[in-house]
């Protein structure tokens, strides 16, 4: 049977995996203060972009149902 994986290592991936996952759930939580602060403004930086440097799309989703409506009745006259 030489598919079987020996028991011995499957316990030590085991208590990799589950050390591995505990370190990365308790990781953040261990931070210092101080550090978490400035992750997070770091993090909330990347989500809070200046809405400048993209064109809204409600003016243009607008504009197009405007003219759609427009190119409707004039093709109803």
């Amino acid at each position: 049977d030489s598919g079987a994986i020996d028991y011995s290592v499957h316990e030590a991936w085991n208590e990799a995996t589950n050390v591995y996952l505990l370190v990365v759930r308790a990781g953040p939580g261990l931070s210092p203060p101080c550090s978490r602060r400035r992750n997070k403004r770091r993090i909330m930086r990347i989500f809070t972009l200046p809405p400048a440097a993209e064109t809204p799309p409600e003016p243009n989703f607008y504009d197009s149902m405007k003219k759609i409506r427009l190119r409707q009745q004039l093709e109803m006259y």
